[in-house]
């Protein structure tokens, strides 16, 4: 089907459907090596791609849903959505003066931490703006919050396998605080260029 394939169910149906077309590449792996050569043609080889991340369809690179995003990116233009209300895109001042005041908050109500797929609806339900990573050049929503720029107020990091966003050492102490809270000890985020993240 070249162009228009588009197989549903993720990596594992994926997997299947290539094992049953009986192509004379894939003849003697197993089921696992096949998922995870799947797993690389997306994350590192750019030849598959998610068509949009919450449907788990896979499709060719050039009709992916992060080969869009990357093009956004390069042109510093939000994504489209017509599922929502078209809301203005936050600025960089404005992403980081929302980003503080909800990690300050996480902070006083004890949480002392934003899970990352929280990020956007907050933006959108609070203060009405859209945090669109590509319109201020970025491709995923964690590389945005990995920017020098918000190196001062925030990290990424791993918590219970979700990644959650949680206040830089500097910004505690603006706020007179230490570095010795329970998210100190958590898993700092890894650049991995394969990894999809929600946004």
């Amino acid at each position: 089907q070249g162009f228009a394939m588009e197989m549903h169910g993720g990596r594992y149906a994926c997997a299947k459907i290539l094992m049953d077309l009986d192509l004379p590449f894939l003849r003697g792996f197993s089921l696992g090596r096949v998922c995870h050569i799947i797993q690389l043609a997306i994350c590192q080889k750019k030849i598959l791609g998610y068509l949009k991340y919450s449907t788990g369809a896979i499709v060719p690179y050039q009709r992916s849903a992060l080969l869009l995003k990357i093009t956004c990116a390069d042109n510093r233009c939000p994504m489209s959505s017509t599922d929502q209300p078209r809301l203005p895109s936050a600025t960089w001042e404005t992403a980081r003066t929302h980003m503080r005041e909800i990690l300050v908050n996480a902070i006083r109500d004890g949480t002392h931490h934003v899970t990352l797929s929280n990020l956007k609806p907050t933006f959108r339900s609070v203060y009405q703006v859209e945090l669109s990573e590509t319109a201020l050049g970025h491709a995923k929503l964690s590389e945005l919050l990995t920017d020098f720029r918000f190196q001062d107020l925030c990290e990424v990091r791993m918590l219970n396998r979700s990644y959650v966003v949680t206040p830089a050492e500097r910004l505690l102490n603006s706020l007179g605080m230490d570095d010795s809270l329970p998210f100190s000890s958590l898993g700092s985020f890894p650049d991995h260029s394969g990894h999809s993240d929600p946004g």
